[in-house]
C-alpha cells in the first residue's frame, strides 16, 4: 500500500472534487455548496489536507497460439 498527503488552498480543492463529482453527476448549485462546506468544514488557515491511501497492482497473461 502507497500513502501521500496533499496540502491545498481551500479554493483549490473545491474545484478539485468538483471537477471530480462532475464525471458522475451534474455539479448543480446544491452540490456546489455541499462540497464547499466539506472543504472549509476540513481546513485549517486556509489549507485543506487530503490524504491518499493506495494498493496498486498489475495483471499480467499470456496470450498463446490458440488465442492469436
Amino acid at each position: 500500500m502507497d500513502a501521500w498527503e496533499e496540502e491545498l488552498p481551500v479554493e483549490e480543492a473545491v474545484s478539485d472534487y468538483r471537477e471530480f463529482f462532475a464525471g458522475y453527476t451534474a455539479v448543480t448549485a446544491e452540490i456546489e455548496e455541499l462540497i464547499r462546506s466539506y472543504v472549509h468544514d476540513r481546513a485549517v488557515n486556509g489549507i485543506f489536507l487530503e490524504s491518499f491511501r493506495v494498493r496498486f497492482g498489475a495483471l499480467l497473461w499470456m496470450v498463446g497460439e490458440r488465442f492469436g
